[in-house]
């Protein structure tokens, strides 16, 4: 990218999509996906955008 960040624009559309669907679930429906279930699907399109922490 041009800022010199990992990912590219698609990776950052992803992760932005990713972000507010997880924000929009915990306002509007609280408790159906419980809390240690979410890391996984919040981590992974990171992951895939810009590589597993602690690579690099």
């Amino acid at each position: 990218m041009e800022g010199g960040l990992p990912g590219d624009r698609a990776a950052v559309v992803l992760i932005h999509l990713a972000m507010t669907g997880r924000m929009l679930e915990r306002l509007t429906l609280p408790g159906v996906v419980p809390a240690d279930e979410t890391d996984g699907p919040v981590s992974a399109p990171v992951d895939r955008a810009i590589g597993p922490a602690g690579e690099g």
